[in-house]
């Protein structure tokens, strides 16, 4: 039995914080509760993956919907020329009188980043091409910061995940339940790469930073991943606590978004297992990421015990798991 309610215990006494509502702006007006950004790069092909990408979330937002007034999406060009990226364009034109989808221009765009020399410290730890993404997605994030209407949590998602059936659902419950687990978790992931985590929008700006800075360093999910745990921050021997201390990261045990790209950045084998709608999140991650069933049998968060070390209202233990992202 994996229903979302299964083995929630006390989740509903303790999740007033993050728990689903929109709040209202300074203007009284209603803001959106979760945001999903969104980058949009053209591809030589031609191929429109951004049009059933955004089909997916919408057919989840149907009119009447009570979730329409708590998500929205927002859409970042990030081609260096703006005019190229057609697909962006024909959907933009396309969902003109679409509310709850927004379109912008990346702004103040970095450098290019183009072959380095041979040998050289770029050519040894990131390709070119990643280090652009993980630039790209540093801008994205400002151009979110930079919008008058913020949201509570951010989503990042990428233009050729479709949202599996139910996925918002499932995204909500994750949070829900995270946040009666560890109302202060840093980060939530629910799919893999830079797509499907889920993100308080006042940690953004810290995230943002660490992207930019370290973006030849590893590739951007990498890079994700030591920010919420505090790795870079040990292993760097930094003064001070990491900024994710006392934080919780935690994992879904399904994977809800579908990978429907053919070309990625990283160079990944053409035959490699694509992760299906719901199945186990264990590929492609860093292994402190995915879901672990040995800890978590019953559950469908992991960590699955309280970040307060407190035992659930339905007796047990929680299931076992550790302490999250904090380091």
């Amino acid at each position: 039995d994996r229903s979302p309610s299964r083995g929630l215990g006390d989740v509903y006494k303790r999740q007033e914080p993050h728990a689903a509502g929109g709040a209202r702006g300074e203007d009284g007006a209603l803001r959106p509760w979760l945001r999903i950004v969104m980058p949009c790069h053209s591809r030589p092909s031609g191929v429109n993956y951004l049009r059933p990408t955004l089909a997916a979330i919408l057919a989840q937002l149907p009119p009447a919907d009570p979730l329409r007034a708590l998500v929205d999406v927002l859409v970042v060009n990030t081609d260096a020329r703006p005019e190229a990226n057609e697909a962006f364009a024909a959907v933009r034109a396309e969902l003109a009188d679409e509310p709850l989808v927004r379109f912008a221009q990346l702004g103040e765009r970095a450098p290019r980043v183009h072959a380095p020399a041979a040998g050289s410290a770029l050519g040894r730890r990131v390709k070119p091409s990643v280090v652009q993404q993980t630039l790209d997605l540093a801008g994205v994030f400002a151009v979110a910061e930079g919008l008058a209407e913020q949201s509570e949590l951010l989503l990042a998602a990428e233009d050729d995940w479709l949202l599996c059936p139910h996925g918002l659902l499932a995204i909500l419950h994750l949070v829900r339940t995270a946040s009666a687990l560890d109302p202060r978790w840093i980060a939530l992931r629910c799919s893999y790469g830079f797509n499907g985590i889920v993100l308080r929008a006042a940690d953004v700006p810290s995230l943002r930073e660490h992207l930019a800075a370290h973006s030849t360093r590893r590739p951007p999910d990498h890079l994700v991943y030591e920010w919420f745990s505090g790795e870079w921050h040990r292993k760097a021997r930094l003064p001070g606590l990491p900024y994710a201390a006392g934080r919780s990261y935690r994992a879904y045990r399904h994977n809800v978004w579908y990978h429907i790209g053919h070309v990625s950045t990283l160079s990944q084998p053409a035959n490699r297992h694509t992760p299906r709608c719901y199945e186990l999140l264990y590929d492609w991650l860093l292994p402190g990421e995915t879901f672990k069933r040995d800890e978590c049998p019953s559950d469908d968060v992991w960590p699955c015990a309280p970040a307060d070390g407190g035992a659930r209202e339905r007796g047990g233990d929680g299931g076992g798991g550790g302490g999250g992202g904090g380091g």
